[in-house]
Parts: C-alpha cells; structure tokens; sequence
C-alpha cells in the first residue's frame, strides 16, 4: 500500500511541472476507495505526499524560470523582451501573481511559479504561497 502514496508523490511533482500529465486518477482512486470503505488508507497521508510532490514541481519549475532569467538577462542583445517590456511584466507580475501562484494547481497556470522565477519572486515568497494553494488544494478532498 505505501507504493501508492509514492505514486501520488511522483505523480504530483510530475503533474505541477511544465509538461503537467494529471495526478488526479491515483488520488480519486484512493479517495473513492477510502470513502466507500472498500480499503483502508490514509488520506491524510495522500494528501500530505500529493503536496510534497506538487512542491518539488513547483520548485523545479521556479528554478528553471529564475535560471532563464539569469540566461537571458546576460545576453547582450535580447531578442525577444526589451528591458522595459521585462520590467513591466515583473511589475504587474508583483500586483497579481499572488493570486496566480495561490490557483497554480491548475494545469495551465502552474505556468505562473516558472513566470514568478523569471520575474525575480523571491523564492520563499512565492513558493509560500504555491504551498498554501496546494494545502487547500488537496486538503479539500480530506472533508469532501
């Protein structure tokens, strides 16, 4: 039974990476399961690894953006996003990115931790936030 909680945790970090394939299957299962009584597992313990997994993506994919932001930035000549067009992103990114961090258990907007890197979120502050939206997230299956 324990490799199911593993798989809840590798497909979480999975599913909140770029490239998100759904973790969902594997936790409603173990959430239907429990509900109807038909096993006997810890939902508690589901959700405390379907977070931890979201986490790790979450963090792989803010290292990503602050290393291309990092990248780009050094650049001589920026091709793609002038200085001012930079800048402007990061500043409207700093008015609304707390609510896209907090809803970026979503599948497209787990974009938003990537774009918090490259935007130059601090990393305790936005992850903080991704972290909170994630304990919501899946806790919400525990009293539903």
């Amino acid at each position: 039974m324990s490799n199911l909680y593993l798989n809840v945790f590798s497909e979480a970090a999975h599913y909140a990476s770029l490239i998100p394939f759904s973790n969902e299957p594997t936790f409603f299962a173990m959430h239907s399961f429990a509900s109807n009584s038909i096993g006997s597992f810890n939902m508690p313990l589901a959700a405390f690894f379907a977070v931890a997994g979201a986490m790790l993506g979450a963090v792989l994919n803010f290292a990503i953006g602050y290393g291309l932001k990092r990248f780009y930035l050094s650049q001589k000549k920026q091709q793609y996003l002038s200085k001012s067009q930079y800048e402007n992103g990061k500043t409207k990114f700093a008015k609304y990115g707390f609510l896209l961090l907090l809803i970026s258990w979503l599948p497209i907007l787990n974009f938003s931790v990537f774009a918090a890197g490259f935007l130059g979120m601090r990393a305790k502050h936005a992850l903080s936030i991704v972290l909170i939206g994630q304990i919501f997230h899946y806790g919400w299956f525990l009293f539903n």
